[in-house]
């Protein structure tokens, strides 16, 4: 029987796409790569949505709402599956859970999260400047790209 750990070890390796430890196991192989992929097009369509004018992203608010719900479900589930795996990567035992979101990775991925917040100022009738603030904060999303790509060991 598989215990918590051995769950948690696999998990990690599918979602930091450690292929070298996945070697020999190709249903958590492809898991990871298809985990990657989403993550990776919904990062690009979040940041690509920054190259349309305000005028553009007005004709179509429901569209634009929508795509930024599930860019900022899918970039929260990564986070809590993450928080979730930190004690094999952190090695850190209980205490990993707690010093996640103060790690590099664990603050990258809560910024990432960030620019969603805007949305609170479309639906509110209150309009409140720091909110507004998050939406020109999309490129901060390129840092979950930087991850994804493994450009900085550790994450």
């Amino acid at each position: 029987m598989i215990n918590i750990t051995q769950k948690q070890e696999v998990l990690s390796n599918i979602i930091t796409s450690n292929t070298a430890e996945l070697y020999g196991h190709k249903k958590e192989r492809m898991f990871s790569y298809i985990y990657s992929f989403v993550i990776f097009l919904v990062t690009i369509v979040s940041v690509s949505m920054l190259a349309l004018s305000v005028e553009q992203q007005s004709k179509y608010p429901a569209l634009f709402s929508i795509i930024e719900i599930v860019v900022f479900l899918v970039l929260a589930i990564d986070l809590i599956l993450r928080w979730i795996t930190s004690p094999v990567r952190l090695n850190k035992g209980k205490w990993s859970y707690l010093i996640f979101p103060f790690s590099l990775s664990g603050l990258m991925l809560l910024a990432s999260l960030m620019p969603s917040l805007y949305l609170i100022n479309v639906w509110s009738d209150e309009h409140i400047r720091a909110f507004t603030v998050f939406e020109d904060m999309k490129f901060l999303r390129i840092f979950r790209m930087i991850m994804l790509a493994n450009l900085v060991p550790g994450l």
